[in-house]
Order: structure tokens, then sequence, then C-alpha cells
């Protein structure tokens, strides 16, 4: 979201702030789950992954 050159991006400012404002960056990484992981993996929830090859909506080859 911080580059407002790809599509779309401009347009969810509005609904989710401006990213290079800095008020607005700290609080959206506040809350990000990924930025505040603990170093040491102490209190990571447990996780339940379920998936399947035959979603006809998804390509199981995904955007890697």
């Amino acid at each position: 979201m911080m580059d407002p050159t790809i599509p779309l991006t401009v347009g969810e400012y509005e609904e989710w702030g401006n990213p290079n404002t800095k008020k607005v960056f700290t609080y959206m990484k506040s809350y990000s789950p990924y930025d505040n992981l603990l170093k040491n993996g102490e209190g990571l929830p447990h996780l339940l992954v379920r998936l399947g090859l035959n979603d006809l909506r998804v390509g199981y080859w995904g955007n890697s």
C-alpha cells in the first residue's frame, strides 16, 4: 500500500489511510500480526490450516 503507482492502491487510502503518513503507518504497524511477532516465538497462537486442491475458485499454484 505504500506504492501509489500500483493500480487501486490510492483508492484504498480512503478506507485504510495513507501509510506514507507517519501517524497512519505507526497505527497500521501496531496491529500487524507479522510485525508484532515475538523474536523468540513465544506467545504464538495455535493454527488450524485447512486446504483443498479441488477449489475451482483458486488455483493451487497461487501467487508464488
